[in-house]
């Protein structure tokens, strides 16, 4: 298979900006302080559906019209995102069907985000409608580079039990095993009387009274991977049509989601939002091997594209509340970055292969759930030593960008990387925490030693694509061998 890569004949060095967030009267000066910094890019448009469709039918682009004409007025390229994460009011109250339901059947409500169903029908149409008229507004526009789908796939919350999910789900088991004699003598049903007779009895992974069949979990994470696998080339092939010249990626790897799948399935090349903060906070990491973590990170994200961008590098300390009273994520609040760290994750990506570094985001905003995760301007639009350090960066990447684009990394060391064996290792807690165990001892061995290791996607092992490279190749805890 082609590796999918990202190139460009220039480092893009920019910021996620939301003109739609702020009065408009601040947008030049914004503009103005980015093109002093040495920025040339700004991402846009990823979470704004209610802006592009404040009503339904009722398409308005003056916003980002206009917003797009001054950006490139200040020498910025744009990239335009689809805004299927973050669905507005008037879709899910209209249409609840759309909703994505957890474990429990439980309905997901409108006020946080990715609260939508990667199977409804309804939502589907809804996406197709919005992507076709972004694609047909902005697909020949010289003034946009590319395109991100969505918004962190799989993030927060991964499976959905709605209705539809179930439906989609038996849809995803004839294809595989075509009849059910086939499916039963996989799974082993007849343990337990759980022989199936007709497709509509299968459902996905619901509340019981005691354990479920493992080989049924195992074909349920590889269903979650391809829902939004398929998701993702579902609005991609919608962007073909239309986009002259522009590249397609997405931005992200999370939970239960095949990354080489993704990006030969659905893209151009994969993205990666990096918050090297997060590790900080995991008990479970050796303290001295968590603020090397993010290395191992951007590694998978070089197995699935050699060349990749971040689209969301960590810009200052962040975290999120929920308020009391009310069942929802953990509260966190990470460190502010040390002096000069910003500088050093920067260059970390880009010597793990990143050719393009867009920060999140370019100013604190005041309200909303990500009210404490800051900005390279703090609220009061003040300089700051964080600005004053990611402008080094870009101007040293500018200086030498041609010694950067288009290298790669020559890593010493490949790690298989096996979704389906993955996915095994989450059926048992025991083996899971094994698992993790021996993974994150090989990753801190080989960054204390300074030895690169690429994660090999295990269609290259069968295909016996490039492996020559490695001075050992690793296949960690391998418990699906034919």
């Amino acid at each position: 298979m082609t590796e999918r890569s990202y190139s460009a004949e220039e480092f893009l060095f920019g910021v996620c900006w939301y003109p739609e967030q702020w009065p408009e009267e601040r947008w030049e000066r914004d503009l103005a302080r980015m093109a002093e910094g040495s920025m040339n890019v700004v991402r846009v448009g990823e979470s704004a559906w209610s802006v592009w469709e404040p009503e339904e039918g009722v398409f308005d682009p003056s916003l980002f019209d206009r917003s797009i004409a001054l950006a490139v007025r200040h020498g910025m390229k744009v990239v335009v995102g689809t805004p299927s994460y973050a669905p507005p009011a008037w879709l899910t109250r209209r249409y609840p069907e759309v909703l994505r339901a957890d474990f429990h059947g439980t309905p997901m409500r409108h006020g946080s985000r990715r609260h939508y169903s990667y199977s409804s029908p309804a939502y589907r149409e809804h996406v197709r409608r919005i992507v076709t008229w972004q694609a047909r507004h902005y697909g020949a526009d010289q003034r946009v580079i590319g395109w991100q789908v969505d918004n962190e796939l799989n993030n927060a919350m991964d499976a959905s039990f709605a209705e539809a999910d179930h439906q989609a789900w038996r849809a995803w088991l004839i294809r595989r095993y075509g009849t059910l004699a086939a499916l039963n003598g996989a799974w082993g049903t007849v343990f337990w009387s759980h022989t199936y007779t007709a497709w509509e009895q299968l459902r996905l992974p619901e509340p019981t009274v005691t354990f479920h069949n493992p080989h049924l979990l195992l074909d349920f994470y590889r269903f979650t991977s391809d829902s939004a696998v398929e998701f993702c080339a579902f609005q991609s092939a919608i962007l073909r049509e239309h986009v002259r010249g522009q590249w397609i990626t997405h931005d992200g790897h999370y939970a239960n989601l095949d990354a080489d799948a993704l990006t030969q399935r659905a893209l151009d090349f994969l993205s990666y939002n990096n918050y090297p903060l997060f590790p900080l906070l995991r008990d479970d990491l050796p303290e001295g091997y968590r603020d090397r973590f993010a290395g191992a990170r951007l590694s998978v994200i070089r197995s699935a594209s050699p060349k990749f961008i971040v689209f969301e590098q960590q810009a200052g300390p962040s975290g999120q509340v929920g308020g009391p009273y009310i069942e929802t994520k953990r509260d966190y609040l990470h460190p502010s970055p040390a002096p000069g760290q910003l500088r050093l994750w920067s260059w970390q990506a880009v010597a793990h292969g990143a050719d393009a570094m867009i920060y999140f985001r370019w100013r604190t905003l005041p309200y909303g759930a990500e009210y404490l995760w800051h900005g390279l301007l703090d609220y009061g639009d003040q300089s700051h030593r964080r600005l004053q350090e990611v402008t080094r960066f870009g101007k040293e990447a500018r200086r030498v960008q041609e010694l950067i684009l288009g290298t790669h990394v020559a890593a010493q060391v490949g790690i298989v990387q096996d979704y389906d064996a993955e996915s095994d290792a989450l059926i048992a807690s025991q083996h899971a925490a094994a698992r993790r165990g021996t993974e994150t001892a090989l990753a801190a061995a080989l960054s204390f030693r300074h030895l690169t290791a690429d994660r090999v996607p295990a269609r290259r092992v069968l295909e016996g694509e490039g492996l020559s490279r490695y001075c050992a190749l690793f296949y960690l805890d391998a418990q699906m061998l034919d």
